[in-house]
């Protein structure tokens, strides 16, 4: 996979991380992008995430 298709595909699923009002999908998505990033940790639905946390995760990438 090229870098272009990489960042662009990182980049939309960024995108609708943010606009997804499910906590629960929310974490897939994000999920999802660590794994496209390489990262093999998963985050685990502790009851303190919320969605602030994710979006602020996010903001790190």
């Amino acid at each position: 996979m090229s870098q272009t298709i990489l960042y662009d595909e990182v980049r939309r699923m960024i995108m609708l991380c943010r606009k997804e009002n499910d906590v629960d999908r929310k974490i897939e998505i994000y999920n999802r992008i660590m794994k496209t990033l390489g990262y093999p940790h998963e985050m685990r639905l502790p009851s303190y995430v919320t969605d602030e946390y994710i979006d602020s995760t996010l903001d790190n990438i």
